[in-house]
Formats: structure tokens, sequence, C-alpha cells
């Protein structure tokens, strides 16, 4: 009965144990329930198939339990024929639609072998991107939430999760904006919503996730480079470096001025923008951004902070928001915010998509601040008049120095120290300009062999 369960509602389900009429009658309706929550069980208003074991010795006939008699003839069953494919699950952003068959021609019965294989095909549809602005689908699930989901005698504004157990991503699992805590929806994801948000197309399908490359192919290997084209070389791929200093020039007036890199000139400010009567600067990063990655050189009295250019949301350190690390997921992607010793970092392998404007919000107008940023974008989609586009292989990893030796005597340690240069210059720039995946491994040498002598 377990698998006639599997066929009727998906993985996961097994035959109902806590309805006494299915325990009393197991041959009238097939109850099925999913061990997250086995209360809750379901029935399709049909009985077992004939010949499917209702007791030891017995198995169902039309509708009742009966001993079995090896004189009745068994009969396997054969699929019937396919129906329609029925609507899509989702209206833009890539569903999922099913067509169904029925082991009925002829039925199993006597004891008969059930129809191999699943009564159920499934293929993706309505693949295109939503128009206007980017929705996730698994933060618009656990939104709906709000208002009747109570957690620990309280209700919450649900933010979208994913779990960290690859078996439970097509589960429900939702965030509380107020209190950082974790609930699991006790349903699953509705088919169509992405595994991960780090496989921008794998998908749910009846709580299994079903791999798909980027040609939208199910089962396909097919992956983007690191700018988005699908089974590309990176051969289009450009990586925008720059950074953003807030020089405050006399009480009352800030200017917010970016400074190129590569050129080292200066171009105006993108916008400015007033914050609870202080001013503050502003730049913006494009959509289809990707590996994004933002850094304050030192440590200032500043806030940063990200706004949906589109919509007005702010992605991190809205009004009102405590700010400390933490990592949470917006705009369809995950994102990492680090502060170490008053210095921030943010990082998300993106894509953004939709452009997101940068701020850095002063605590006061004496404070200078310089934040560095990185990116990596489709050449198509490279702002107009950027000046700080470069080739990712102008730096270069370079021995800086060994480190302290673990011991004063008697034989220790020390490791190699790398610093990030531009090729040719002996001058250290910040370790962001380099590529981490290219980082040498520390070198262990021994140190300080002396003999320790005796006090």
């Amino acid at each position: 009965m377990d698998e006639q369960c599997r066929f009727d509602f998906g993985v996961g389900y097994k035959i109902c144990t806590s309805v006494s009429r299915a325990l009393r009658l197991p041959c009238k309706q097939l109850w099925c329930s999913h061990p997250d929550n086995p209360y809750f069980c379901k029935t399709k208003k049909g009985p077992p198939l004939d010949g499917t074991e209702c007791a030891p010795g017995k198995w169902c006939y039309k509708g009742h339990c009966m001993w079995k008699n090896p004189n009745q003839v068994k009969q396997d069953g054969a699929w019937g024929s396919w129906s329609k494919y029925g609507s899509c699950s989702r209206s833009c952003g890539t569903g999922v639609r099913y067509r169904t068959r029925q082991c009925n021609n002829p039925a199993p019965s006597n004891g008969g072998q059930d129809c191999p294989g699943v009564n159920y095909e499934y293929q993706l549809c309505n693949t295109d991107d939503c128009p206007k602005h980017f929705e996730d689908f698994r933060a618009q699930q656990c939104q709906l939430r709000n208002s009747h989901f109570e957690f620990q005698s309280a209700k919450h504004h649900w933010l979208p999760y994913e779990h960290p157990d690859t078996n439970k991503r097509c589960h429900l699992y939702c965030q509380s904006k107020e209190t950082g805590d974790v609930a699991y929806m006790k349903q699953l994801v509705h088919d169509g919503t992405r595994c991960s948000y780090k496989d921008a197309y794998s998908v749910c399908v009846r709580g299994e996730c079903v791999k798909v490359g980027c040609d939208r192919e199910i089962g396909s290997n097919k992956v983007e480079d690191k700018c988005g084209v699908c089974g590309g070389d990176n051969s289009h791929c450009r990586t925008v470096k720059g950074t953003f200093t807030r020089t405050p020039k006399k009480p009352g007036d800030v200017v917010a001025e970016k400074q190129w890199n590569e050129r080292e000139e200066h171009s105006r400010l993108t916008d400015l923008f007033h914050f609870e009567g202080k001013t503050r600067g502003a730049f913006s990063l494009p959509k289809g951004a990707r590996n994004v990655f933002l850094n304050e050189t030192e440590d200032s009295r500043n806030v940063l902070a990200i706004k949906n250019q589109a919509t007005g949301h702010y992605i991190l350190n809205g009004k009102g928001e405590e700010v400390q690390s933490r990592s949470f997921i917006d705009l369809g992607a995950e994102w990492h915010y680090i502060i170490e010793d008053d210095v921030e970092t943010l990082h998300t392998d993106g894509p953004l998509h939709d452009p997101v404007v940068v701020l850095i919000i002063p605590k006061d107008n004496e404070t200078r601040s310089t934040l560095m940023y990185k990116y990596i974008i489709h050449e198509d989609s490279v702002p107009v008049n950027n000046n700080n586009v470069i080739q990712e292989d102008t730096y270069e990893w370079a021995l800086k120095s060994w480190s302290p030796c673990s011991k004063p005597c008697a034989g220790g340690f020390q490791y190699t120290k790398y610093g990030c240069r531009k090729k040719g210059d002996t001058k250290m720039v910040h370790r962001g300009y380099c590529d981490a995946s290219k980082k040498p491994k520390p070198i262990r040498r021994m140190c300080n062999l002396q003999d320790c002598t005796q006090p």
C-alpha cells in the first residue's frame, strides 16, 4: 500500500495509521500521510488495488479484505493511455506541469503484479523570466505565512531560508525577520521553486530536486560562465573594480566622489541622498553583476546600506534595523555581511536581478570612508562611461612576509604570507583585487632551531 500512496501523492507518502476507519476497513479507501505530518491523512476516495495485502494471509478484493484463494487467476496490471498535460504551476519563471496514466488496462487483480514505473510524467513550462521586477518564488511562499503561521505563540514576518541539508531544500523553511528563528512550515515548496540560491535553474518537483541545466533542459549539465553566458568560455566577461570615497570637506558640506583605480581620475558622484538630516554618498551596481564584493579599506564610523534601485526596498541596514553581521537572502541571492573591527564587508555571488544602490550613511560629518568594490559582468552590461573595467590578470599574489615563529627556541614553524600587487609593481594593494581562488597555499619552514637555555 505504501507504493500506491507514493504513486498517488508523491515521495515520502505511506499508508495512514492514524485514521481508525482506514485501520478497520483497509480495502474501502486508500488513506495516505507524510511522515512530516502523520496525523494529516489524504485519500483520492478510491480503494487499494485488488491483490493488495491487507492482513497476514489476506488481500483486497472488490473493496473487501479477503482470505487469499489460490484458485483465483492472477491478473497483472497494464498502463492505460496518458492524459493531456495539466496547467503550469507558475505563470513565468519556470513552472512544472504533469500528465498522468492509470493502471487499468487491465487493472491488477487476484495478487497480480502492479504496473511497472510511475503513473505521472512532468515537464517544465513557462520558462521565460517574469516581466518587470524579479520575483523570488520561495520568498513569496514564506510571505504568505505572515498572517496565520504562529511560531512560539507569536506572528512573524517570514523570509526565505535555504536549509543546509540538501535533502530538505524542497521543504518549506522560513526565517523570522524579528528573531532570526527558522521554522518548518510543514509542507513542501511548490513545484518550480529553485532548489538552491546557488543554482539558478534546478527546481523542486514533488519534494525532490530535479537537475536542470542553463539551457533549461531536465538532466542537462550545461552551466553558465562567470558572467551568465550559458555554455560560455568567459570571453565576454569583464571585471569592474574601483573605490568610492566619502570625504568630509567642512561641517555640513559632505562631498562624495568616485576614484577609479586604474587612471587615478575622479568622476562625479552618481547621486546624493538625504537621510535623517545627514548627507550620504551613493553609487549604483548594475543589473546582472555577479560575484559582488564590497569592502571598507579602513575602520570608520559610517554604515554601509544597500537598496533595491527599482523598488526602493532596503536589502541591508534600512531605517530602524540593527547593524550586525549576518547572512541573509534577498533579491533572489544569498548575501554575507561581516563586521570585524568596525570594518564592513559584503559579498554575494548574485546575479543581481535588479540594480542596487550602495549607500554610505555617516554617523557624523567628520569621518572619511573609502569603499572598495568589485564585480563581474557581461561586456554588454558594463555601465556607460565606466573607466574602471580592468583585465583580471593585471594583479597577482606575491610573497609578502613570513609569519612569526611558533616557538622562541627548540624548533618552531613559520608560514608564508601572501599579498596582492599589480604586475610589475612591488607596492601591495588590497587583497580584493586578486583572484582568491588563485592564492598560493602557505609554505612552512622551521625556525629558531637553537636549544632553549636553562633558566
